[in-house]
């Protein structure tokens, strides 16, 4: 089996719950990896997390916290980082032991240049999670969790900086396009604490606003953006037409579709998201 140097790149802002993740990793003796990279944006506030992980690489963010995006900080780790492997893990995610083995096995032997692995939820205000129990190929990977061969990088050009938080998507389509195939493999799993129901209401807003602009970005047709967005598009158009009271049955008739899926939750939510491409959309008219 081929030798591959690797470092685990993980990008932070003001997040003290990478410390869980880093005594996670310490706990597998940081996972074989050569290197634990920290693409920190705090700008001296996690000093004394730095202070408890010596062995851990920590590397100041270069640019505007205020105006940074998560993209440029992964192009930051990739960039810093000498090795073959890029393993990239986000703060708050907690491996399960083996993780790291299992992520880069398939690299290692040369049958895949880009691994993710299962992303679950630790608590159950968000309605999300990806990937199964079987092994499986992909269309696309999660950045909190996925290998990829440095040199895949350098050849596609790392992470879009545009896209904003769709950039994980963004990848998948040009790592695709590379004529590289995505292999998820269900024993390097990791646990994600998507935060409170404000956290996620906040984050399907900027899911909303990414696709968009994805879609935009790649000159996709409407037809194509609507056929894959379709949910979205309706919440968008209700959120549009909300200050019209018959458009709040249309609302009413989302909860009760969605009634079994923690309903009010799930459509706050969606409503969100629908606020997202429509913000992106009015954005982009302006």
């Amino acid at each position: 089996m081929e030798y591959l140097s690797s470092t685990i790149v993980i990008v932070n802002r003001d997040d003290r719950e990478i410390v869980a993740t880093l005594r996670a990793l310490e706990s597998q003796s940081l996972s074989s990896a050569d290197r634990v990279l920290v693409v920190d944006a705090s700008h001296g506030r996690l000093d004394d997390i730095r202070r408890q992980f010596p062995q851990v690489s920590w590397s100041d963010y270069p640019g505007n916290p205020a105006t940074r995006t998560i993209a440029h900080q992964r192009n930051v780790g990739w960039k810093e980082s000498d090795t073959d492997l890029i393993i990239y893990l986000d703060a708050h995610c907690i491996p399960v032991d083996g993780w790291f083995g299992a992520l880069t096995q398939p690299l290692r032997d040369g049958s895949y240049d880009v691994v993710t692995g299962p992303v679950r939820l630790s608590n159950t205000t968000a309605h999300w999670s990806y990937g199964s129990t079987e092994r499986e190929e992909r269309k696309d990977f999660i950045t909190a969790n996925v290998a990829i061969r440095r040199r895949l990088l350098e050849d596609i050009g790392g992470f879009n900086e545009d896209i904003g938080f769709a950039e994980d998507t963004d990848m998948s389509w040009r790592v695709r396009d590379h004529g590289t195939a995505i292999l998820c493999e269900p024993a390097a799993a990791i646990t994600h604490d998507m935060g409170g129901y404000r956290e996620n209401v906040s984050r399907s807003h900027r899911y909303g606003r990414g696709r968009t602009r994805l879609y935009r970005y790649h000159r996709l047709p409407l037809r194509r953006f609507i056929a894959d967005e379709k949910d979205g598009v309706v919440y968008a158009v209700a959120v549009a037409l909300c200050w019209f009271p018959p458009a709040w049955l249309l609302l009413v008739a989302m909860w009760w579709r969605a009634r079994t899926l923690d309903g009010w939750r799930t459509v706050a939510y969606q409503i969100a998201y629908g606020a997202g491409i429509l913000r992106e959309a009015l954005w982009r008219r302006a």
